[in-house]
């Protein structure tokens, strides 16, 4: 059997169908430090069909005993952990373009004559790593039917190693903001909210997003937040994206409102224990959407805020309907988080208010809810108007791409300003721009120069609106609400069978970006200035000045998207460090 494989980088993405113009490389240059985690990729193909085993695994395809390939990788070096082999699997775009993005834990797969298939190879270099190269082999057995499997080939990989330890993600510096939606998890795997089960999803998630340095904790404190993203609206791929308060509130026989945060406790000292324990951010009190379509059962308050009871007396559910109801509960719950002792880490999230006037009326009632102590707001801001008029209000900012590029003289100075006050700052991208985006469509490469870019501006962190959200059927249909949204926009991380994420590749590379920046900032603290970094990403971002607004949504921004010029800019720091 005719076997050819050819070896790519990270950011390599495969348009499945669209390779004629595929260069199958048989070698891979790769320059890592010590602490950190890498993979490449892979690519097989055969001229005949075969069943396609990696590691040690045994099995048989429904096809029998037909032509087997086995990948098994090892190392002349002992490492901490294994490097791992793992399919990658293919979704489609908006445009039915079929490309690589899950990190699929199959490990076995049939794979058609003259078909392409990607493959993840990814390991860590241990910190105690003594060698200046990691040397890798993954060999390739052939069988077929009873005959004995024999070894067809091995390819070899070696890593130059920098005499350098880099931190952990969770070590570093780069303040990670990605939101969670536990709702929309249960449903995904049709259990109980809160239930046993539900739990078991959530620590597992939450748990991958700890090993990325997440800081913030979503706490979501209302019911429908968003208004389901609108999905009541959308009837070409039906999905549930409504989230529900984690807290539950009762009425009483006597009619007092009385609120059980058993929820929000174990999930907020699940995070702590996490090491997600730098923020918790209250979604659902402020500046929720849908006032008219979705409508609002506070008749007296202008901000469409949904509370959902139980009223013990009746046996049945209702929605708060007066403000006074809505200042009983908000207080119940402050008080709640300062007897926790967890007060000073509570922010009160507004996602992209847009109407001053109200966000004003809303900001002045909240702190009459706090017994006089001190309330601290934040906001994802997206209209110049708002951030112009009420933002040295606001503790915490975060910028979208076209509002950071609107104000690009102005970065600095805005970022100094809000650290002055003790507050941090970050930028987001979300369903818009089409710029330095996460995407499927996106080069991957983008995954990982969103850290670089949060670098360049000198701001503390990204922010996306989604880690975790899923469209109903996630594998066949990820396009959803398009064109509005693009694919890819609701998602890093796919549901797993066994209550586990599923990586991506584009989640991987944006660890490998956050990897970037700890490294940027341990080479500024050993004695590289940080305007030399500035200079070299420069040289690959173009001049702040350059980067523009131009309606619409969308930005002017003339980075390089060759994966290699960054490659080569991260050895020519290390390079001028050791100098």
């Amino acid at each position: 059997m005719n076997f050819n494989y050819g070896l790519f980088q990270s950011y390599f993405k495969h348009y499945k169908g669209e390779e004629n113009n595929l260069e199958m490389n048989s070698e891979l240059s790769l320059s890592l430090v010590k602490g950190e985690r890498f993979a490449f990729q892979l690519m097989i193909k055969s001229s005949e069909e075969f069943t396609c085993r990696i590691g040690k695994c045994n099995d048989i395809s429904w096809k029998g005993l037909i032509n087997s390939i086995r990948l098994s990788v090892d190392t002349e070096q002992k490492l901490d952990n294994d490097i791992q082999l793992s399919f990658l699997g293919y979704v489609k775009d908006d445009e039915e373009n079929i490309i690589s993005d899950p990190i699929l834990r199959e490990k076995t797969k049939i794979v058609n004559k003259e078909e392409y298939q990607a493959i993840w190879v990814e390991g860590q270099i241990p910190k105690n790593f003594c060698d200046e190269e990691l040397q890798i082999k993954i060999h390739v057995y052939y069988s077929k039917g009873y005959n004995k499997e024999e070894k067809n080939s091995t390819i070899n990989v070696n890593i130059k190693v920098k005499d350098f330890v880099l931190l952990n993600p969770s070590e570093g510096e780069l303040y990670l903001d990605l939101w969670q939606h536990l709702s929309n998890w249960a449903r995904a795997y049709n259990v109980e909210y809160f239930s046993e089960e539900h739990w078991i999803i959530i620590r597992n998630y939450m748990k991958e997003l700890a090993s990325m340095g997440q800081r913030v904790i979503t706490v979501v404190a209302s019911d429908y937040s968003w208004a389901g993203q609108g999905c009541y609206k959308e009837f070409e791929n039906p999905s549930n994206l409504f989230e529900m308060n984690i807290i539950n509130v009762i009425k009483d026989e006597n009619d007092k409102i009385k609120c059980d945060f058993t929820n929000v406790d174990k999930y907020i000292k699940m995070c702590f224990d996490l090491g997600i324990d730098m923020e918790i951010d209250i979604f659902g009190i402020v500046g929720n959407w849908d006032c008219k379509v979705f409508g609002n059962p506070i008749k007296d308050y202008k901000d469409p805020i949904r509370i959902c009871y139980f009223n013990e007396k009746e046996q049945n559910y209702s929605y708060f309907d007066s403000k006074a109801e809505l200042s009983e509960y908000l207080s119940l719950v402050f008080k709640h988080f300062k007897d926790m002792g967890w007060w000073d880490k509570v922010r009160i999230m507004s996602d992209e208010p847009n109407n001053i006037k109200l966000f004003k009326e809303c900001f002045d009632f909240i702190c009459s809810c706090a017994d006089g102590e001190k309330v601290k707001f934040k906001s994802a801001i997206h209209h110049q108007e708002f951030y112009e008029s009420f933002s040295s209000n606001i503790e915490d900012i975060s910028l979208n791409t076209c509002e950071l590029i609107k104000n690009i003289d102005e970065i600095e100075n805005i970022a100094h300003k809000i650290s002055k006050r003790g507050g941090t700052v970050t930028w987001y991208n979300c369903c818009f721009p089409q710029k330095l985006n996460t995407f499927i469509k996106s080069p991957l490469i983008e995954s990982r120069l969103i850290p670089w870019f949060t670098y360049y501006v000198g701001f503390h962190g990204f922010l996306r609106w989604a880690y975790a959200i899923w469209p109903e059927k996630p594998y066949e249909q990820i396009s959803y609400k398009h064109p509005w949204w693009t694919a890819g926009d609701m998602f890093f991380i796919y549901p797993g069978k066994d209550m586990k994420p599923v990586r991506s590749i584009r989640w991987e590379n944006l660890r490998f970006g956050i990897q970037d920046y700890n490294l940027f900032k341990q080479l500024n603290e050993l004695g590289l200035e940080r305007q030399s970094i500035i200079e070299k990403i420069e040289s690959l971002f173009d001049v702040k000045e350059n980067m523009k607004y131009i309606g619409d949504r969308q930005v002017q921004m003339n980075y390089s998207t060759d994966g290699n010029d960054y490659l080569k800019t991260r050895q020519q720091m290390l390079k001028e460090w050791r100098v």
